[in-house]
């Protein structure tokens, strides 16, 4: 038997510890993602985490990798993954609107900035149609005139001058 863990017992088979860091390599993986797309998340919402109401810590972390948190305090990831996760944490909770009531009034003034927004571009779809039913009816005064003016003509199509005194 090959034993290339100095602190395993000389009882443990091999395939043993392959598995072992198979799995340890495994709940890295999907702590790292789960970050990964915790943080774009944050980005996508501009400054807020949709999830948890708003919170970002280390429950949460392991909720979205699909561990327990029990995981983090086992020898191999208490000095390891759970720091990285504790350090993640703490960057991450800088560029977050934290706090129940902080995040509602972040929600509220969106929500508010996108109505006038909206009532702005309404107001201006609004004034775009009459100035595009004004637009029809010159259309059609500029056409009724034009009508009138070609009945003016001479047979021939040929424009006759007014006589100059």
């Amino acid at each position: 038997m090959k034993h290339d863990d100095v602190t395993s017992p000389a009882w443990v088979p091999q395939g043993l510890l392959d598995a072992a860091k198979g799995r340890t390599a495994d709940v890295i993986a999907q702590v790292r993602r789960a970050m990964e797309e915790m943080a774009k998340e944050v980005e996508q919402h501009e400054g807020l985490y949709p999830y948890n109401g708003g919170r970002i810590n280390q429950s949460e972390v392991c909720r979205r990798a699909g561990i327990s948190k029990v995981t983090l305090q086992g020898k191999t990831h208490k000095t390891t993954t759970k720091v990285e996760i504790d350090e993640w944490v703490a960057r991450a909770q800088k560029g977050v609107v934290q706090g129940k009531k902080s995040v509602r009034k972040t929600v509220t003034d969106r929500a508010d900035s996108w109505k006038a927004a909206h009532k702005a571009i309404a107001e201006q779809y609004h004034m775009a149609e009459l100035e595009l039913v004004d637009a029809k009816q010159r259309i059609k005064e500029l056409e009724e005139e034009t009508k009138a003016l070609r009945g003016q003509l001479t047979p021939g199509g040929k424009v006759v001058p007014h006589s100059r005194r």
